[in-house]
């Protein structure tokens, strides 16, 4: 009971300091007001990186395909940590990706050029390490990256962050056939607009 009350007490001291995890995520500096129990339930991806619905993305002016592969990279994250000390690295690392998805408009940062500018800017941040090989470029987690996931809930980040562009095509393909009666619709037969209006 005691604990339950620390954890209740820091979420509305949390809480009380902002409207909300949406307009203000959870940061290195909150993990100041918390013991470890209550970093167990408070560290979570939703209050690092909140969901946003479609129509948000179509607001910022974001591509409908690029928004679809965004909200399929937030969902690949990790909900919560699994110890207290790892609760720093998962801020960091949640934060990072949440910072590189947002600068994405289009699909050409995602899908023209090797490297593309989200690959660029995932190896700028020290999330993926670049390694040439064979005239090969082969992407891979930086080590405290790669040691964090393999202690955090099953999740498919690391693989969504080392193949975006396979990630990309099947983040679409999924939001169009939802509905496995319907026809068979590829992306490109339709706009951003189109595509919104067909999702929402």
């Amino acid at each position: 009971m005691a604990n339950q009350k620390r954890i209740a007490d820091a979420g509305e001291k949390i809480d009380g300091a902002r409207k909300d995890f949406y307009t203000n995520p959870l940061s290195h500096t909150d993990l100041e007001q918390m013991n470890d129990q209550e970093k167990l339930v408070l560290v979570t991806r939703d209050h690092i990186w909140p969901s946003k619905p479609l129509e948000a993305f179509q607001k910022e002016g974001v591509d409908c395909d690029v928004a679809l592969f965004v909200r399929g990279l937030r969902k690949a994250v990790p909900p919560n940590i699994m110890v207290p000390d790892q609760a720093p690295t998962f801020i960091e690392l949640v934060t990072k990706v949440r910072d590189c998805a947002a600068l994405l408009k289009t699909s050409e940062a995602i899908i023209k050029s090797n490297p593309s500018q989200f690959q660029r800017a995932l190896v700028d941040a020290g999330i993926l390490q670049s390694i040439q090989y064979d005239g090969c470029t082969e992407y891979k987690l930086t080590p405290k990256y790669k040691e964090l996931l393999q202690h955090c809930e099953a999740s498919g980040l690391a693989v969504y962050l080392k193949h975006t562009y396979n990630f990309y095509f099947c983040s679409n393909y999924d939001a169009l056939h939802g509905n496995a009666s319907g026809p068979w619709i590829y992306p490109s037969q339709m706009n951003s607009n189109e595509m919104y209006e067909f999702i929402l």
